[in-house]
C-alpha cells in the first residue's frame, strides 16, 4: 500500500468518525466529559448543584475547576488539585475562608474569594450570602394576556423585613407545559396541547391558546407561584 492510499484511508476514517459523532449528537466537549478529560485553563468555583445560594452558617468547599466548558467554570470531573493554593476573601464580615478552601457564610451580602499559587495568576469568583429566613417571590403574581402575547416573570429575593436582596443567577421556571425538575411542580396530561411556549429568555413565555396556567419559580430550596390567564 503506497502513501497515497494510506492518506485516503486515514482521511476516510476521520471523516467517518466525525460523521458518526455528528449523527448521534455528541460534541467534542461531551466526549471529553464522558472520558473524564477536563483540563482547560484553571478557574475558581464551588459546586452550585449543592450550594444555591450560600446561607449564613453554611459551608462549601472551593475548588480549582476548568474553563474548558461552554457554560463556564466547571468543578466536577476536574483534574486540577487544590493543594498549594492560598485562599482569601475581600470581605471577612460576609464570608470566612479556611486554609484548605472551606468558605463559611458569616452575614448576608456579596463577596469575592481568591486563590493564588506561587507566581501564577490569581483566580477569583463572586457570590452572595443569604440569611436563613430569606424568601422568594415571583412577579407578576397574577396576570392576563391574549393568545400570541409574550410575558416575562421575574423572581425577587427579600429578607424577613421585606428588604430586597441581590438575586442569584441559578434559578428555574416550570409550568404544566414546560417542565424543569422542581419538586412539587404540576404535571401535564400528554393528551393536552400546551398553553405556553418557552422562549430563549429565562422566565419569558408566549401564550399559545386560551386557558389558565400556574408558573412556578424556584431558587435553591424555595419556590413561588404565579397565576396566568390566557384569553
Amino acid at each position: 500500500m503506497n502513501n497515497k492510499q494510506k492518506e485516503v484511508i486515514g482521511f476516510g476514517c476521520v471523516t467517518a468518525i466525525a460523521l458518526l459523532f455528528g449523527f448521534i449528537g455528541i460534541t467534542v466537549w461531551e466526549l471529553r466529559v464522558f472520558l473524564g478529560i477536563v483540563d482547560g485553563p484553571p478557574c475558581l468555583n464551588y459546586d452550585h448543584r449543592e450550594v444555591q445560594p450560600l446561607i449564613v452558617g453554611q459551608t462549601t468547599k472551593l475548588k480549582i475547576g476548568s474553563t474548558d466548558d461552554p457554560s463556564g467554570c466547571i468543578v466536577r470531573n476536574s483534574t486540577q488539585s487544590e493543594k498549594e493554593w492560598v485562599w482569601s476573601s475581600d470581605n471577612a464580615g460576609v464570608v470566612q475562608v479556611s486554609l484548605d478552601g472551606i468558605v463559611t457564610g458569616i452575614a448576608p451580602g456579596k463577596f469575592s474569594v481568591f486563590a493564588k499559587k506561587g507566581g501564577e495568576e490569581t483566580l477569583s469568583m463572586s457570590g452572595i450570602v443569604y440569611p436563613p429566613d430569606w424568601t422568594l417571590r415571583i412577579l407578576p403574581e397574577v396576570a392576563t394576556v391574549r393568545v400570541g402575547d409574550r410575558i416575562t416573570f421575574k423572581m425577587f429575593v427579600s429578607d424577613s423585613k421585606g428588604r430586597l436582596l441581590p438575586p442569584v443567577t441559578y434559578f428555574r421556571f416550570s409550568t404544566t407545559d414546560y417542565q424543569q425538575p422542581i419538586p412539587g411542580a404540576p404535571s401535564k396530561s400528554p393528551n393536552l396541547e400546551p398553553l405556553l411556549a418557552q422562549t430563549q429568555s429565562a422566565g419569558t413565555f408566549q401564550a399559545l391558546r386560551p386557558g389558565t396556567v400556574t408558573i412556578t419559580g424556584a431558587m435553591g430550596d424555595r419556590t413561588s407561584q404565579a397565576k396566568l390567564t390566557i384569553k
